[in-house]
């Protein structure tokens, strides 16, 4: 059958988010298995990627199905090393976003006024006045 992905993980964070089987937006959020199969189907892990038909994509699912939460106490508890057939790779624990990182995401969920809020903080140090 299809290869398992192993996820280890601390036992505290694997006690929070082992949902196998999300079933709407809240619960994806939550879900280890949710995360690591979106990231591996479509490289990122943006808040669209966690809505309730995300949850339910089939794909998804059948990628889901596939992950393996094993614990591993060494690790800390907001981190977490994956492999998926020969590849292995770790997730550090908190990994500062580059600008580019962080301007992404800012759009992603600033949505249609994302480029005026940008100018307008980029522009702080200028205005006479930050009331507007």
């Amino acid at each position: 059958g299809a290869q398992s992905i192993l996820v280890h993980m601390h036992p505290l964070a694997i006690e929070r988010t082992d949902r196998p089987e999300p079933r709407n937006a809240i619960e994806a959020r939550l879900s280890a298995q949710h995360a690591v199969a979106v990231c591996l189907l479509h490289a990122d892990a943006g808040l669209a990627r966690f809505s309730d038909a995300a949850a339910l994509d089939s794909e998804v699912r059948r990628l889901r199905q596939r992950v393996r939460v094993l614990p591993d106490p060494d690790l800390d508890k907001m981190a977490a090393r994956i492999r998926a057939g020969t590849e292995s790779f770790e997730a550090p624990s908190s990994r500062p976003m580059d600008d580019a990182r962080l301007e992404a995401k800012f759009r992603g969920l600033a949505g249609a006024r994302a480029a005026q809020l940008l100018e307008t903080v980029r522009s702080l140090d200028q205005l006479a006045q930050v009331a507007r």
